[in-house]
């Protein structure tokens, strides 16, 4: 059966948990949620308006609760390391202002959440494999090769676990290697291994991106429609044909020997910039907050990559909706983000 096999290493530390979310575990469900909303940001630029059409084309691979089942496409963690998961130990700032929902807090009796991967990096394998279906050969290759175009967006683009779009939950791909693949659906993977000196890593981005949403775009036969540049979509979307009408992505063309220094510049920046702007404005960086209970992830991610030996950074964000009451209900409200990308030097604009 057709089958691709990634071999991962973090990046930064993993705060991957089951139900005790104090306790740090390496579990397949995490990766299976980046998968699911990836896709969906890859293909709800040409859905946009009929939520219901790509819940049913996401459901289609992925599976559902309903009457469709299972997941076609299978995840497996094998080769999997011995981990010694422990706190980390917040020495720096920055990082503590990033990463400070993961620190104990003893007026409410919480505990600090343990995390993988905070010395060394931790060394383990992905499966992603096909449920076998007879007769079926092409779409069970299609729907493995949509699986990995989403698992590089969520490894190169976004995070896995929590705080991940503050920094952490970053993995790299050491090689990856395929079974079962004819030569099309070879052709339609991108490259995972990131190789580059810093001068290639933005034209290497956009490459990929480009190509992965051309793939995605012929495998699900999506009709290109045009979307005004004035909408705020429901849920974050990519499209690489209009850019940063709707995602921007910046490249930090700056090279770090370590990802604490980088988070911790990062994070010292972001909290400076926070406290020097009305409350009002801060909802735009995400929910809750003190006056606003209601939930709205980030649509600011850091992400930090390692490219021979050295650590860069990314910025991205996203226009979308808001909860009625943090009133967001234009782009101009997302200058805020704009303008906290723009205090940083030598960024390079991809998207």
């Amino acid at each position: 059966m057709p089958s691709i096999t990634f071999d991962l290493e973090t990046v930064t530390p993993l705060f991957l948990s089951g139900a005790d979310q104090t306790i740090a575990e390496l579990r397949p469900p995490a990766f299976r949620g980046a998968l699911r909303y990836w896709f969906r940001a890859l293909a709800g630029g040409y859905y946009w308006d009929q939520p219901q059409k790509l819940q049913e084309l996401e459901s289609s691979i992925f599976g559902n609760a309903g009457s469709i089942g299972s997941s076609k496409v299978v995840l497996r963690i094998s080769q999997m390391p011995t981990i010694d998961p422990y706190e980390y130990s917040m020495r720096q700032d920055g990082i503590k202002y990033l990463w400070f929902s993961t620190k104990a807090q003893r007026r409410e009796q919480k505990t600090a959440r343990e995390a993988i991967g905070i010395d060394e990096p931790v060394r383990f394998s992905l499966k992603f494999s096909i449920r076998p279906i007879p007769n079926r050969r092409k779409e069970q290759q299609r729907d493995l090769v949509l699986a990995a175009n989403s698992f590089w967006m969520a490894v190169n683009l976004g995070g896995f676990g929590s705080r991940e779009r503050r920094g952490a939950g970053s993995l790299r791909v050491i090689k990856f290697t395929y079974e079962g693949l004819d030569d099309f659906y070879i052709k339609a993977l991108p490259k995972f291994s990131l190789k580059f000196k810093s001068e290639d890593i933005p034209r290497f981005f956009r490459g990929e991106i480009n190509k992965i949403q051309s793939y995605t775009n012929h495998l699900l036969k999506l009709d290109p429609i045009q979307l005004t540049d004035t909408f705020l979509p429901e849920f974050e979307i990519y499209r690489s044909d209009i850019g940063n009408d709707f995602f921007n992505l910046f490249f930090l063309n700056k090279e770090y020997n370590d990802w604490e220094n980088l988070l911790d510049y990062w994070g010292k920046e972001y909290s400076a910039y926070r406290r020097n702007i009305p409350a009002s404005s801060r909802y735009v960086f995400g929910l809750p907050l003190k006056n606003i209970q209601s939930r709205r992830s980030s649509p600011l991610r850091m992400k930090v990559v390692r490219s021979l030996d050295k650590y860069f950074g990314l910025l991205s964000w996203n226009y979308g909706t808001f909860p009625t009451e943090a009133r967001i209900n234009s782009r101009d409200k997302f200058q805020v983000i704009e303008q906290f990308i723009k205090r940083f030097p030598n960024l390079i604009e991809i998207f």
